[in-house]
């Protein structure tokens, strides 16, 4: 029986046990509960007990029975999606509270029509020390997946942090077997991937199917994990598809990415490599919060490229209205300031290496804001400049209304080489085409070059425009 004086709520128990358990609870939510006792037909007055539980903070919802319910990793939630054949419902994954995940989420192809997976407050991680080449989220052919950083997907602040802690071959985020659809957004992305043909965010190769394409990754600040050396990463974005099922047609737009050029060795932002074509890389801002120092412990060539795109398998892609420079989104704050003494040193804000395939265009970006500061520099061949705003390498081009430094004024660009020994330095280029005798679809026009100063300790240095 119940007792006559509860007057409003659900009867959860009934009986004479000394324990009960309540399913079906959410997190940030407070539950009261009233204990009656009796002895014969009289009822005690109850005792009223407030709480908000704690749950594991992993939730799925939306999807079949058996997966429905709370996990403690979002590897767990993953899994036991993958276990059953999913409904075509609109499945949600709702981040309750920060994980610790001991090996890779890995999620697989599904029948839903759409995943979402998203904090319900403020400030979590997902976050793993996971070594070889593990990453924290793997989709593995799965599509229309959208991992959303902002609270209950709503607002503009990134609030979920995904990250690989390990210094070593792994990467936060990545894309294989033909995962397409997919969405990555308002999310802070770090790892320190010191693989040369991986990222903080990969896009992998594919056995079958359409390659890793129509992927979208947008609003995310995207870093290391550290701003030491072996907390960088030697690209922040790269992608190497396979021959038949290309890794086409991704968006990057509108992403911060800084603090995760390597200080040893050389290093990218965006490396698209072979199999990668027709991709959008726009309104992104590339920066450095503090001044840094580069060096290089092999005999070879520093090089830090921002965009990088290096394979005649991977043209047709647009690059445009980035900001590469400053200290803050938008080339803003104090400049982007690199000092050091490598025997070699180059700084491409972009670059392009297609071959004579489907036209790139590279239009409307702006590159200023930046000091490279007492480079000791002994290089002798134009394509190792220590500064060059643009370079086209042997790839049909439109490079259109880009400004690189400003049309008034000085120092929005400042290159300073320290000491040389070579009988002819390259020290600076606007824009170039290399080499000079390719004949192959090329428009430049429009562009802005201007307020670089160029100041070296020779009198062997050289200094084109064009």
């Amino acid at each position: 029986s119940v007792s006559p004086l509860l007057s409003s709520g659900y009867v959860v128990y009934s009986g004479t046990g000394t324990s009960v358990t309540v399913s079906g609870l959410t997190n940030d939510s407070t539950y009261c509960f009233k204990i009656f006792t009796r002895f014969g037909s009289y009822w005690s007055d109850g005792v009223q007990v407030c709480d908000i539980p704690s749950l594991l903070p992993v939730e799925v919802a939306n999807a079949h029975v058996n997966s429905n319910g709370f996990y403690l990793t979002l590897k767990d939630a993953f899994d036991a999606i993958n276990a059953e054949t999913q409904p075509a419902n609109a499945i949600e994954v709702r981040i309750h509270g920060s994980t610790t995940e001991t090996a890779s989420a890995i999620l697989n192809e599904g029948t839903w029509t759409t995943l979402s997976i998203y904090p319900t407050s403020a400030d979590l991680t997902i976050s793993g020390d996971l070594s070889g080449t593990a990453s924290i989220v793997l989709l593995d052919g799965a599509d229309n997946v959208i991992i959303d950083g902002r609270v209950n997907q709503t607002g503009t602040t990134p609030s979920l942090t995904i990250q690989n802690t390990v210094s070593g071959f792994a990467d936060a985020i990545r894309f294989q077997n033909a995962a397409e659809n997919n969405a990555i957004k308002y999310s802070n992305i770090k790892a320190a991937n010191t693989g040369t043909t991986s990222g903080i965010i990969t896009f992998s190769t594919s056995t079958s199917g359409n390659g890793n394409s129509n992927n979208t990754i947008e609003y995310n600040n995207i870093s290391g994990t550290s701003n030491a050396d072996n907390g960088r990463s030697n690209n922040a974005i790269y992608s190497a598809g396979t021959a038949g099922s290309l890794n086409s047609n991704n968006l990057i737009r509108n992403n911060n990415f800084f603090n995760h050029h390597r200080l040893s060795v050389s290093s990218n932002a965006i490396h698209v490599a072979a199999n990668s074509p027709n991709w959008i890389i726009s309104g992104n801002s590339f920066y450095e919060t503090a001044a840094i120092t580069v060096t290089n412990n092999t005999a070879t060539n520093k090089r830090d490229y921002m965009i990088f795109i290096n394979a005649n398998t991977s043209g047709g892609s647009i690059i445009s209205s980035n900001f590469i420079g400053g200290r803050g989104p938008e080339c803003s704050g104090l400049a982007y300031t690199v000092a050091g003494s490598p025997s070699q040193y180059n700084f491409r804000p972009i670059y392009v290496n297609t071959g004579n395939t489907a036209i790139t265009t590279i239009e409307n970006n702006i590159i200023r804001n930046i000091s490279l500061s007492n480079i000791n520099s002994t290089q002798t061949g134009e394509n190792i400049r220590v500064f060059t705003g643009i370079d086209s390498y042997r790839s049909n081009v439109n490079i259109n209304k880009n400004q690189i430094g400003s049309n008034s004024g000085n120092s929005s660009i400042v290159v300073s080489v320290a000491a040389g020994t070579a009988s002819h330095q390259y020290i600076t280029a606007g824009i170039t085409n290399d080499p000079p005798f390719y004949q192959g679809q090329i428009t430049i026009s429009n562009n802005i070059i201007g307020s670089i100063d160029a100041i070296n300790t020779t009198t062997n240095g050289r200094h084109d425009f064009y």
